[in-house]
């Protein structure tokens, strides 16, 4: 699902493109550089985007690298990338208080759905003939409480996956903020060295 998402975002982010193609920046190719250095576990698709030229195995590697990378470019060319990854970092950066609001709302409503409706079942006439009847036989009540036991436990791991994919989402947008912003600030030392 998140690559269609990406697949869709870069049909309609032509201008993107057109600066990720200007500059060599393959964003793929420089957050598994960045979270190889940052010590992050890297999916198998990010491990094979790294060479043996690409890889560095400190921040000062990693800085080199690309000062080396931009070295050639000149000062407006540097300020305008700049601009580019400021806006790259204001982008996540807004994706993750809108996850961070997005997500206590479903939360919320996931809780008050699952609630209401054990409330509306337990109180369904038919329930209440099954526990008037497990009443008289031990052996129908307990498969009676196993059931509504895995129900809930079903709910539960609902709600842990949820809770899961929300936090990855968070933590990644976290990480390309943090990204974008120390690529960021090697460009604006360049620069600075320019003047």
């Amino acid at each position: 699902m998140k690559r269609i998402i990406i697949y869709i975002k870069k049909l309609f982010d032509k201008d993107n493109m057109d600066m990720e193609d200007e500059y060599k920046f393959n964003i793929s190719v420089e957050m598994a550089i960045y979270k190889d250095v940052c010590g992050k576990r890297l999916k198998r698709e990010e491990k094979k985007l790294i060479c043996d030229k690409n890889k560095c195995k400190s921040y000062n590697q990693w800085k080199d690298y690309v000062r080396k990378k931009y070295n050639c470019y000149r000062k407006k060319q540097l300020i305008n990338f700049y601009r580019y990854l400021k806006q790259k970092s204001r982008n996540e950066g807004q994706m993750k208080k809108g996850s961070e609001l997005f997500f206590p709302v479903m939360l919320t409503i996931f809780i008050t759905e699952t609630y209401t409706k054990i409330i509306e079942t337990i109180n369904q006439d038919e329930f209440k003939k099954l526990f008037e009847s497990c009443e008289k036989n031990t052996w129908s009540m307990v498969m009676a409480f196993t059931l509504i036991l895995l129900v809930l436990i079903a709910f539960i791991i609902v709600f842990v996956i949820i809770l899961y994919m929300f936090i990855a989402e968070v933590l990644d947008s976290s990480k390309k903020k943090d990204f974008y912003e120390d690529y960021q600030e090697i460009i604006g030392e360049m620069i600075d060295e320019l003047e």
